[in-house]
């Protein structure tokens, strides 16, 4: 992808996830404030001029919600921006392959050794409880996290994959702007190494495909070897490459 077609891509992206509250600087950048809960909703887009003091404002408009400064960084970022906050003594982290993959309107099927598959609009409390395996899902801020769903636009499937007494796995699709973004795809420990990922991912690229979309994305972390070859034998391909730079002591 081009510079234009990155920050296009990013700013759609950021629909897909949507912070509480979303401030836009004077020079065009996006600052994301979503109470702490995910990088990708309490960070900076920043597309636009590199103004003077620019970083500064953005560092101060961070410390007034108590949060370290943090900044979703590209290529198509304005030139000098990671070097300049690499000498402000922002640390880097994440760095993540966004990967896109043309849709196929066909049915895949599942794995027969996969348990059942069930879709839903919302998250049921068993999908929630399984997303606290993140520690930052943890107590109350489950609530934040219930609250980028709710604000999440187009359609949304909450995928529980389980038996008659447990739910396994859990994923999340979501069509908007003919694209589908895959979220959230997690399998438990003991059920790993099964093909269940894969089905999760089938069954929601399936159910996009069926639900107007046209192309898919997702976002995998790059040292994440099994998804990434999970994904590659499902054709998807890195589009570009992001990752956050974060102010270690404001």
């Amino acid at each position: 992808m081009d510079a234009d077609s990155i920050a296009e891509m990013e700013l759609l992206a950021s629909e897909f996830w949507p912070a509480a509250r979303r401030t836009r600087l004077d020079n065009g950048w996006i600052l994301g404030d979503n109470e702490g809960v995910t990088w990708r909703a309490n960070c900076v887009l920043p597309y636009g001029e590199l103004r003077e003091n620019v970083v500064e404002q953005v560092e101060k408009t961070f410390r007034s919600l108590g949060l370290p400064a943090t900044f979703k960084v590209t290529s198509a970022v304005p030139q000098g921006l990671d070097a300049l906050l690499d000498q402000r003594g922002y640390e880097k982290h994440m760095v993540t392959h966004v990967q896109t993959k043309q849709l196929e309107r066909t049915i895949h099927g599942h794995s027969p050794v996969a348990p059942s598959i069930k879709l839903s609009g919302t998250p049921s409390p068993k999908w929630l409880e399984k997303q606290t395996v993140d520690e930052r899902y943890r107590g109350p801020r489950i609530k934040v996290l219930q609250g980028i769903l709710d604000r999440i636009p187009g359609k949304r499937a909450f995928l529980e994959m389980g038996g008659e007494n447990a739910v396994v796995g859990v994923g999340l699709g979501v069509v908007h702007k003919k694209w589908l973004a895959l979220f959230s795809i997690r399998v438990d420990p003991e059920y790993r190494r099964r093909g269940l990922g894969s089905a999760i991912s089938d069954a929601l690229l399936e159910w996009g495909g069926l639900n107007g979309a046209e192309k898919a994305f997702l976002q995998v972390e790059d040292d994440n070897g099994p998804a990434l070859e999970l994904y590659r034998k499902r054709d998807f391909t890195t589009a570009y490459t992001y990752w956050y730079r974060i102010q270690e002591n404001p």
